[in-house]
C-alpha cells in the first residue's frame, strides 16, 4: 500500500487554504450585502414610528424595547394638524420616490409630538453602497444653551449600543473624514431647516437595525426625537 507524505509545508498550505474559505464564508454569510437597489427595495416599506416593527427580524432570540412596546400598545387620536404635517411629508416622499427608513419628530411625546423630518435610504455614487439623508424643518421656541445627545441601537432587536453626549460643541466625523460640528451653543430660536447625508458603513453585518436619537436642551426637554429602521 502506498502512502502519500504531505510534509510541514504542505500541512501549513491545507491549515492555510481552510482558513481563508473559513473567513471567505463568513463573509459571505454576514458581510456581503446585496447590491444597493435590492437594498433599497428590501427596505421599501411605510415606515411610522407607531408601529414598533417596521422590519421583521429572523433573529430567534429577538426581544421588543419596553418604551416602544407601550407606545405600539397605546391608541392615540392626533390632533389634525399632527396629520397635515405627515401627508405633507408623505406627499414629498412619493413626489420624490424616496424610501423612508426613519423618521424625526419635535417631541418624544407621541400624544402631541409633530412630525418634523424623514430619513431616506438611497444609492451612494461616491463611495458605493448606500447612504441615509435626512431632512429636517423644525422650530426652537427659544435659544438652546446646554443640553444632550442620546443615541441607542439595536441589531436584530438586541442591545448593541448605546451613549450620550454634552449637546454644545459635539463634532462628529463626515464621509470625506472631515471633522464637523453638530451643534453650536447657544442655538437660536426661530425655524431650521437642513439636509445630512450619512454613509451606511459597508463593513455593516447583515440584519436588521434600530437607531433611536433623542436630543434634549437645557431644561431637559427633547427638542427632537428620531427613529430609523433598515435592513442589510
Amino acid at each position: 500500500m502506498s502512502r502519500t507524505f504531505i510534509g510541514k509545508r504542505g500541512c501549513c498550505s491545507i491549515c492555510a487554504f481552510i482558513f481563508i474559505s473559513m473567513i471567505f464564508a463568513v463573509y459571505l454569510t454576514y458581510f456581503r450585502h446585496p447590491p444597493a437597489d435590492e437594498l433599497i427595495r428590501m427596505n421599501n416599506h411605510r415606515f411610522s414610528m407607531d408601529s414598533s416593527h417596521n422590519v421583521k427580524s429572523d433573529s430567534s432570540n429577538a426581544r421588543q424595547s419596553p418604551e416602544l412596546d407601550t407606545e405600539k400598545d397605546t391608541n392615540v387620536d392626533l390632533p389634525e394638524v399632527v396629520d397635515k404635517e405627515r401627508a405633507k411629508w408623505e406627499n414629498f416622499l412619493r413626489e420624490k420616490n424616496y424610501v423612508s427608513i426613519g423618521e424625526v419628530f419635535d417631541s418624544c411625546d407621541a400624544k402631541s409630538r409633530k412630525l418634523v423630518g424623514q430619513t431616506i435610504m438611497l444609492k451612494d455614487e461616491k463611495h458605493g453602497g448606500v447612504k441615509t439623508r435626512t431632512f429636517l424643518n423644525f422650530t426652537t421656541e427659544s435659544d438652546v444653551t446646554d443640553g444632550e445627545f442620546f443615541i441607542d441601537v439595536k441589531y436584530n432587536d438586541n442591545d448593541l449600543f448605546d451613549n450620550h453626549w454634552e449637546l454644545c460643541g459635539l463634532t462628529y466625523y463626515n464621509d470625506d473624514g472631515e471633522e464637523e460640528v453638530l451643534a453650536d451653543c447657544p442655538y437660536p430660536k426661530g425655524f431650521h431647516s437642513y439636509t445630512k447625508d450619512r454613509k451606511i458603513p459597508d463593513y455593516l453585518p447583515k440584519g436588521k437595525f434600530e437607531t433611536n436619537i433623542w436630543i434634549t436642551d437645557q431644561n431637559k426637554d427633547a427638542v427632537l426625537c428620531g427613529r430609523s429602521i433598515f435592513v442589510l
